[in-house]
């Protein structure tokens, strides 16, 4: 799947922040915490993209490949 940079950009942005906040970061495993940080930082891009309506996302215009 091929996903837009600010995208990927957002989703690394959010996970880092969350990571460093504490002064520890790992990468060990995706755990619950780390998906709710992706999923937001998805839902935040999607939001400021113009791709969400009513609660629902439009996924149509990312790349599969």
């Amino acid at each position: 799947m091929k996903l837009p940079t600010d995208l990927v950009h957002r989703m690394q942005s959010e996970y880092i922040a969350m990571r460093y906040k504490d002064g520890v970061f790992t990468f060990q495993s995706m755990d619950t915490d780390t998906l709710t940080c992706l999923i937001n930082g998805f839902i935040k891009w999607a939001k400021e993209n113009g791709l969400e309506d009513n609660g629902k996302i439009d996924i149509t215009s990312i790349d599969p490949e």
